[in-house]
């Protein structure tokens, strides 16, 4: 995988917000493989289901969600290690699933793609990140 895309970045696309068409480019990019973390499946059906309240919406992005990509990523042990290391070297607290999903970008050398300011407590260069426009810079 070359590109692990941040639940944040799979929102904004999912809900036409700033970031969008970036998000698009690197999932229809040949040259790209695109993938994201298993945890970014749940965080997507949660976040579709509160901002809609509809389960047949939630579990319809997320089922066109994996459709779209190339490749998923599981959660492994080693992925834990990397996530455990990523947050003692934090700045600033970040949340559990994000520190799993940076060490996903971690183990796979991948970009992490994101639009989410906390990312950057994480150390230079752990993961590389691509940082899409916040939502409100519309």
């Amino acid at each position: 995988m070359t590109h692990v895309l941040d639940s944040s970045a799979i929102l904004a696309d999912i809900f036409g917000e700033p970031g969008a068409n970036r998000v698009n480019e690197l999932m229809n990019d040949p040259n790209v493989i695109a993938s994201v973390s298993v945890l970014t499946l749940f965080e997507t059906y949660t976040t579709v289901l509160h901002r809609t309240g509809s389960d047949a919406l939630a579990r319809q992005a997320v089922a066109t969600l994996k459709a779209a990509l190339s490749e998923l990523a599981p959660i492994s042990e080693a992925i834990v290690e990397l996530a455990m290391d990523l947050r003692n070297a934090a700045t600033s607290r970040i949340a559990t699933v994000d520190c799993l999903i940076a060490a996903t970008a971690v183990q796979h050398g991948a970009i992490l793609v994101h639009r989410d300011p906390h990312f950057a407590a994480l150390p230079a260069g752990k993961p590389t990140q691509e940082v899409l426009p916040d939502k409100a810079s519309v």
